[in-house]
């Protein structure tokens, strides 16, 4: 591959990631070149798509395994390089190694201390293993219940983590229990369908406490917590508002002149108090916003105008999901 050729890639792959999130034609177009013209730059770009397809399509766990592979077979190359080891880092987490991902995330920070995506991992990766290391109940609990939360929200895998880390400090600051892991349901389509969360209660007699902790939380109508032998109970108070950006169908200038940051900004502003993103997804033709609050009526009273005036908002779809 010639230098003018080589650029073009670049430039397409780049487009790729930054205005479509097209991360499946990044792995077919670098997959596709020969191995001996795949070098560090374009393995760690392959790496990144694999990163991005775990978390928003559905491949999961086989795309951070196949990430994590590519960024290790550069690794005498990308120990001086703050950007790999943040990579690496990544897919190492998510696969759950968190010590060995903790280590890459402390590496980057070193390299590049303005980096604050590094911070929040670092963060993560300490309370995860902290948590890991916490084997004994407080001191007179009786046998463990393991319950189950089902939420009825579209949270990526890595939204969903978040709320896990949220949840396991309130558990722990109450002394009831700890969140002992999760799931994501999918659709067919790889739209999320409802997460779940595993919590480990020290005690049975701790799910009324439980529930009065799970109605302070963010928790969408229509979840359940499971807590077995038939107990099912509905928890969530928050409504869901999915808006659907046309991610096709609008003339090109839109998506040429139009930024998808400025609706995020723009729909957070308008919202305030009456909702908030708390994921998304990227799916073959349009672009998912998940937003929860209150009120859906309420949300989408807020955000009407905008949608019917801004250009990239053009044939938007709004349903309410909570």
């Amino acid at each position: 591959m010639d230098k003018k050729d080589r650029k073009a890639l670049l430039d397409q792959i780049e487009r790729w990631h930054r205005k479509d999130g097209a991360h499946q034609q990044i792995v077919d177009a670098i997959e596709a070149l020969p191995a001996a013209e795949r070098d560090y730059e374009l393995t760690n770009l392959l790496a990144r798509a694999y990163n991005n397809l775990a978390t928003m399509e559905d491949q999961g766990r086989p795309a951070l395994e196949r990430a994590a592979a590519l960024l290790e077979s550069v690794t005498a190359e990308g120990e001086g390089d703050a950007t790999w080891h943040y990579r690496l880092g990544y897919s190492l987490f998510y696969l759950d190694r968190e010590e060995e991902a903790l280590a890459h995330f402390q590496r980057a920070l070193e390299l590049d201390p303005e980096e604050a995506d590094v911070a929040y991992f670092i963060d993560r990766c300490r309370r995860t293993i902290a948590a890991q290391e916490r084997t004994d109940a407080p001191t007179g609990a009786a046998e463990h219940l393991y319950v189950t939360l089902t939420l009825n929200a579209r949270f990526q895998p890595q939204h969903r983590h978040d709320l896990e880390d949220v949840l396991n400090e309130v558990l722990e600051e109450a002394e009831i229990g700890e969140v002992d892991g999760g799931g994501t349901l999918l659709e067919p389509s790889g739209e999320v369908k409802s997460c779940d969360i595993v919590i480990k209660l020290w005690m049975e007699d701790y799910i009324d406490n439980l529930m009065s902790l799970l109605d302070a939380l963010m928790i969408p109508k229509g979840s359940v917590l499971h807590c077995g032998e038939g107990r099912d109970f509905p928890v969530g108070q928050d409504e869901g508002l999915g808006l659907y950006l046309n991610g096709t169908e609008l003339p090109d200038q839109v998506y040429r002149d139009c930024d998808i940051n400025f609706v995020l900004q723009r729909l957070g502003e308008l919202l305030g108090e009456e909702g908030q993103l708390y994921s998304w997804w990227e799916g073959p033709r349009d672009t998912a916003l998940y937003f929860y609050g209150p009120s859906y009526e309420g949300m989408l009273a807020a955000i009407r105008d905008f949608l019917e005036t801004y250009p990239l908002c053009q044939k938007c779809v709004v349903s309410r999901i909570a």
